[in-house]
């Protein structure tokens, strides 16, 4: 997949403090049900194992966030390397109880496992 995923779920995707730039920008937010549903034909969420097997080919866990990173986008001059055109953004995240943070600062993915 070359791009975030904008793939509307009903009521559970959000654009990060209900803005549509930006889910143009980052991709949408997903609850985890919403996340697995949006998944499009042939893809899924990862498993821990396939999240570790990343991290192992990106020369392991201590510099995945770095190199996984997209270039330019993070806040307080944290951006990446994106040497695997990874392009990880900082579309911060939605809390349970429906308030928005993070964005600029944080990346958050779901996991099957």
């Amino acid at each position: 997949m070359a791009q975030n995923l904008n793939y509307v779920v009903g009521d559970s995707s959000y654009c990060y403090d209900n803005e549509p730039s930006n889910c143009t920008k980052y991709g949408r937010l997903y609850t985890y049900t919403a996340a697995v549903t949006a998944c499009p034909n042939g893809w899924h969420l990862p498993s821990k194992d396939e999240w570790e097997a990343l991290f192992a080919a990106v020369d392991g866990m201590s510099t995945a966030g770095l190199n996984l990173k997209a270039a330019s986008g993070w806040n307080d001059d944290a951006n990446g390397t994106d040497v695997y055109s990874f392009s990880a953004l900082p579309a911060g995240f939605m809390s349970f109880d429906g308030n928005f943070s993070y964005v600029g600062i944080d990346a958050n993915f779901w996991s099957a496992s």
